[in-house]
């Protein structure tokens, strides 16, 4: 069978892919849970370093790639991009502040928007009991966050540093424990 000894490298680097994702998360999940604000405030200066350099690259594909109406969307992109990116890395505590911010008024919306759909599916015969607990406890997350986004925001770093670390165990172990599965190695968590 032609081919088989590539297909086995090639299932082997994305298993080993895998696990290194995996480890990342954890290391960071951790670091996020031991160092919250410190983890925090470097993982926002990432995201600004790779936004200028996103930006740039969008700005500089736009101007000498060929014109169209695309074109003017990616200088757009790339110069937003890059001032946001500018903005984090001059800021770096109060840019941290608005990432978190943000994504604790994200996951207070989120929740409030699946928990009205839990309890209304119940009232249209698609779902349980169980689900109407869910959607009550998912809105009442969301209204919280809501008018609490201090209390969020103090909450989101620690979750995030379990989600990542339980998260990068199990990618860890789904690759190892499924590499001799016929689908090859694992998908990340």
């Amino acid at each position: 069978m032609k081919g088989t000894g590539r297909e086995t490298a090639n299932a082997l680097m994305a298993r080993w892919l895998t696990v290194l994702w995996g480890v990342v998360s954890v290391v960071v999940g951790l670091l996020l849970l031991s160092r919250p604000i410190s983890t925090a405030l470097f993982l926002v200066q990432v995201m600004a370093v790779l936004w200028v350099v996103g930006g740039v690259i969008d700005l500089v594909s736009a101007l000498l790639g060929r014109a169209g109406q695309h074109r003017v969307w990616r200088v757009v992109a790339g110069v937003v991009a890059i001032i946001a990116g500018l903005i984090l890395l001059a800021n770096p505590f109060v840019g941290t502040l608005l990432v978190v911010t943000v994504q604790v008024y994200l996951i207070a919306l989120a929740a409030i928007v699946n928990g009205v759909i839990n309890i209304v599916g119940k009232f249209q015969g698609l779902s349980g009991w169980g689900r109407v607990v869910l959607g009550i406890l998912q809105l009442a997350i969301g209204v919280f966050f809501l008018f609490n986004p201090v209390s969020g925001m103090l909450a989101f770093v620690p979750a995030f540093g379990i989600v990542l670390t339980i998260g990068g165990v199990g990618t860890i172990a789904a690759a190892l424990l499924l590499r001799d599965s016929p689908q090859g190695a694992a998908q990340p968590a």
